[in-house]
C-alpha cells in the first residue's frame, strides 16, 4: 500500500536526509550515473525497510535545485523505466512507487521504496562507468544499505560488518510478521482461541509491563513540559489558540555511550528517524521558511541546559492543514527524549475539520503513540543501545473534558474502514497519563501489543470504549511499513 499523497507533500515541501530517505540533485536517469544512484539509492532503502528517494534538491542545504530540472519530469522519471531498472539490477524484485508533488510550481519525483524485507538486497548486475569502464559505479553481488558516518549523516554504502546485525533483525522481524499472517490466514477460530489462551498465560507470567523505570520517563515528561511552559512564556506566546495537547517522552535504560551535544547529535538523530509520517515526531526544523520566504529562525535547533530543543509555532490560517502546528521537543545525549504537540483535531482548517476541544478522533492518537514506539527504538540503536535495552515512555493527553470520540479525520477513507464510534462518547475527565515499557529487541510485530497499552487508559476514558480487536496493531502496522 502506497504512502498517501499528503506524506509525499510534506517529503517535498520539507526535504531532509535521513536512514529512510535519501535526497540528490536533478539527475538524469537516463545516464548511466543516474541509473547507477537510483540502483543503488532504491537497494540500500529496501534493505533498510523501505522509505523514499528524493530528487531536485542540494544536498546539504535542502534547498531546490534550481534551473537545473528537466523539462518534462513525468516523462524522464517514468515509472515503468524507473521499475524495470530497479528490477533487472536488484537481486530480489520489490515494488518502487513513483510519485510527484509540486512546490513553487515546480514538479519534483518521489521513488517510494515499500517495506517488507525478509533476505539482504544485492545488485545482481553492474553498472559501469561509460568514461572508465574498468570503474563499476554499481558493483555485483553487491549489498548496499542506509548507514551513518561518524558525524551522524546518512548516506548509501555497502554493508560492512557493522551494518549486518540491524539488517539482519529487519529481515527476522518481517519474517516473523509473515509467519503471523499465515497463522491468521490458516487456522480456524477455536485454534486461534487455544493460541490466544496459550500467549494470555505466557503473558501474565511475564514481568510487570510498568517497571519502576518508567517513572523516570514521567519525571522527564514533566520536565519537559515545564520547559515548554517556560520557552512560551519566554516568546510572548501566552494566548495561542484554543487547543489540547499530547505529550509523549521516553528515556533509555541500558548501556550506551551518551555522544557529545554538538550538532553531531543533532545529525545522529535526524538521520536516524524513519519520518513515519510527513510531518514527523521530534522534526528537524533547521531550514524552515516563513510564509514569506524568509527563514524561520524561531523554529532553529538551540541547545539549552544540556540538550536540544525546538519550538515550531506555525498558526497561519487558510486550508493549508499541513502548516498549523504548535510543537516543542527536546532531546538529550543522556538517552532522554520529550515532545509537545497540539491536539490535529484543534489546529485543522480542514472542510470536515471539528470546532476546536469538541472532539477526538480515536484513530490519531494510535498513530502518533505508534510513531513514537517506533522513533525511540531508531534513536535508541543509532545510539548505540544494547539490546538488553529498555524503552520507558510516557504519554499524557490534556484538553479531554467535554470533547467526543469522532472518526472526522477518516471521512474521506473508505466507510467504516477502522470501525464506527457510536456518538454520545464524551470524556469527563481532563487528563490521561499512561506509561508503557517497551524492549529494545522487540520486534516490529509486536509493537502493537504496547501501542495497545499505552491507548488504553485514554480510551477507557470515554465511556469505556476500546478499538475494535486488532485494529491497534493493524494500525501500528501500517505506521512502522508506511503504509497508512
Amino acid at each position: 500500500m502506497a504512502a498517501s499523497q499528503d506524506i509525499i507533500d510534506d517529503l517535498v515541501r520539507n526535504p531532509r536526509e535521513h536512514l529512510a530517505a535519501e535526497i540528490k540533485n536533478w539527475i538524469d536517469p537516463n545516464s548511466e550515473a543516474g541509473k547507477a544512484k537510483i540502483v543503488k539509492g532504491c537497494i540500500a532503502l529496501r534493505n533498510h525497510n523501505g522509505g523514499y528517494f528524493q530528487a531536485g534538491f542540494v544536498n546539504g542545504t535542502w534547498a531546490p535545485d534550481a534551473g537545473n530540472a528537466p523539462e518534462d519530469v513525468r516523462s524522464a522519471w517514468d515509472s515503468d523505466e524507473i521499475q524495470r531498472l530497479v528490477r533487472n539490477h536488484a537481486s530480489e524484485a520489490f515494488e518502487v512507487h513513483v510519485r510527484f508533488a509540486e512546490r513553487d510550481s515546480q514538479e519534483y519525483p518521489v521513488l517510494e521504496i515499500e517495506a517488507g524485507v525478509q533476505s539482504p538486497v544485492a545488485a545482481r548486475k553492474e553498472i559501469p562507468d561509460p568514461d572508465e569502464p574498468e570503474k563499476k559505479l554499481v558493483e555485483r553481488n553487491t549489498v548496499y544499505v542506509r548507514s551513518l558516518s561518524s558525524n551522524g549523516t546518512a548516506s548509501t554504502t555497502k554493508a560492512l560488518h557493522g551494518d549486518w546485525p540491524a539488517l539482519a533483525k529487519r529481515c527476522s522481524d518481517n519474517r516473523e510478521a509473515e509467519i503471523g499472517d499465515f497463522l491468521r490466514r490458516n487456522l480456524d477460530r477455536v485454534q486461534v482461541g487455544r493460541l490466544a489462551r496459550a500467549a494470555a498465560e505466557v503473558y501474565e507470567s511475564m514481568p510487570p509491563a510498568q517497571p519502576p523505570g518508567a517513572v523516570l520517563a514521567e519525571e522527564f515528561r514533566r520536565a519537559g513540559h515545564e520547559r515548554f511552559q517556560q520557552e512560551k512564556q519566554r516568546r510572548d506566546l501566552l494566548y495561542m489558540p484554543r487547543h489540547g495537547s499530547w505529550e509523549a517522552a521516553f528515556v533509555i535504560e541500558g548501556e550506551f555511550d551518551p555522544p557529545n551535544l554538538d550538532e553531531g547529535f543533532l545529525n545522529l538523530i535526524n538521520a536516524a528517524n524513519p519520518r513515519y509520517s510527513g510531518w514527523p515526531v521530534w522534526i528537524d526544523s533547521r531550514g524552515f521558511y516563513k510564509e514569506d520566504g524568509a527563514p524561520d529562525e524561531e523554529a532553529t535547533p538551540y541547545t539549552f541546559e544540556g540538550g536540544w530543543e525546538a519550538f515550531i509555532h506555525d498558526v497561519a490560517g487558510g486550508g493549508d492543514v499541513a502548516r498549523r502546528h504548535i510543537d516543542f521537543w527536546r532531546a538529550e545525549p543522556a538517552g532522554r527524549f520529550y515532545l509537545y504537540g497540539a491536539f490535529q483535531d484543534d489546529l485543522s482548517t480542514g472542510p470536515n475539520a471539528p470546532e476546536p476541544l469538541t472532539e477526538l478522533d480515536w484513530v490519531i492518537p494510535i498513530l502518533r503513540v505508534a510513531e513514537v514506539v517506533g522513533v525511540a527504538a531508531s534513536f535508541a540503536r543509532a545510539m548505540g543501545a544494547a539490546q538488553n535495552a529498555t524503552l520507558h515512555h510516557a504519554f499524557r493527553w490534556d484538553g479531554l473534558g467535554g470533547r467526543e470520540l469522532s472518526a472526522w479525520a477518516q471521512s474521506g477513507l473508505e466507510a467504516a474502514r477502522y470501525g464506527f464510534v457510536e456518538p454520545g462518547r464524551k470524556s469527563r475527565q481532563s487528563q490521561v497519563l499512561s506509561l508503557v515499557s517497551v524492549p529494545l529487541d522487540a520486534p516490529d510485530s509486536v509493537l502493537g501489543r504496547y501501542v495497545r497499552e499505552a491507548t488504553a487508559l485514554l480510551y477507557s476514558a470515554y465511556s469505556g470504549f476500546a478499538p475494535p480487536p486488532g485494529t491497534v496493531e493493524d494500525l501500528t502496522d501500517q505506521v512502522l511499513t508506511r503504509r497508512f
